[in-house]
């Protein structure tokens, strides 16, 4: 399955820093390393369906160089990638 990473509507850039909601974690929040364009995971562009996304995988310890996030729409399974830096 192919991996869409997000990119910033403002700047294009498609780097992006965590901002961890302790209490709710289906909140996520993510702010544009370059602009600090802040971004809300909600509604699925593709299929329209509201609060979709689910986190299939998030950072590891022995992960690659470049970590990012997974996460995966519940109706259409399209997944997003979110570059963390």
């Amino acid at each position: 399955m192919e991996i869409e990473f997000v990119s910033c509507p403002k700047c294009k850039s498609k780097n992006w820093i965590d901002i961890p909601n302790i209490e709710n974690k289906d909140k996520c929040k993510y702010r544009c390393s370059r602009c600090s364009y802040l971004i809300v995971l909600g509604t699925c562009s593709k299929c329209r369906t509201e609060k979709a996304w689910i986190q299939i995988k998030g950072i590891e310890e022995k992960g690659g160089h470049r970590p990012f996030y997974r996460y995966q729409c519940k109706s259409c399974k399209r997944i997003i990638g979110i570059l963390i830096e």
